[in-house]
């Protein structure tokens, strides 16, 4: 049994060279799955702010097969995310959207590139990837055809 916020398998790393991200994020890779599908992305974001409290945005690179195990801890986010969502060929996973829209951040697919989500008023559809979407009580929802 894992607790949320604090199951571990966190990797982190400072540079701003283009070849040390590459390697770690391979490294990251190699490391294992850690025994279970869903992932902590919450818990990595909110480490990353802890041990960087100047930090005023966030990237994170996701899976979009994978939920977040500990999205219930969202509120926690004070800094906007920015999505770099993979893995978007087969549809969109909704926790992603709705993290960058509750942070003021913003989703990234190899296609295309959501700014400003948390702009979107009451009723506004947006599609991504093909995909439409509602937002709907300040929730981003798969809009269905009629």
């Amino acid at each position: 049994m894992k607790t949320l916020g604090s199951t571990g398998g966190v990797h982190q790393f400072r540079t701003n060279n283009i070849d040390t991200i590459a390697k770690y994020a391979f490294e990251t890779i190699k490391a294992g799955d850690g025994g279970d599908v869903p992932e902590n992305d919450i818990e990595a974001i909110l480490k990353a702010t802890e041990q960087n409290p100047a930090v005023k945005e966030l990237i994170l690179i996701s899976d979009n097969w994978s939920d977040m195990k500990d999205y219930n801890l969202r509120g926690r986010v004070t800094k906007p995310v920015h999505i770099l969502l993979c893995g978007t060929d087969y549809g969109i996973n909704l926790q992603y959207l709705n993290l960058a829209m509750e942070t003021k951040g913003s989703v990234h697919t190899l296609n295309q590139d959501l700014d400003n989500l948390y702009k979107l008023n009451e009723g506004s559809t947006f599609t991504l990837n093909g995909q439409s979407f509602i937002v709907r009580n300040r929730r981003i929802e798969k809009q269905t055809k009629l």
